[in-house]
């Protein structure tokens, strides 16, 4: 008996080569997460958050994802903010 049984039509090792790949995402997505939030807590502003993430990780998918998160959400506060103000 394999440990996972393949589906219907599907190739067992496709399967699997396809859940070890979501998990490796879901791995990097919040190690990734975790340095902006403490890249956030030890810096004053988000540029030094984006240097403080360079200088302390070693170059790697998730200090690539860390970049991308940390802009993601300054521009997701920064237009937030905006149609606040614009609202007022």
């Amino acid at each position: 008996m394999t440990p996972f049984p393949d589906p219907p039509g599907e190739d067992h090792r496709e399967t699997h080569l396809s859940m070890l790949a979501e998990q490796r995402e879901a791995r990097v997505e919040r190690i990734a997460s975790d340095m902006v939030d403490e890249a956030r807590s030890r810096t004053a502003t988000d540029l030094l958050a984006l240097r403080w993430i360079a200088n302390e990780f070693e170059d790697s998918p998730e200090r690539t994802r860390a970049f991308e998160l940390l802009l993601d959400r300054i521009f997701t506060e920064r237009r937030a903010a905006e149609v606040l103000r614009n609202a007022a």
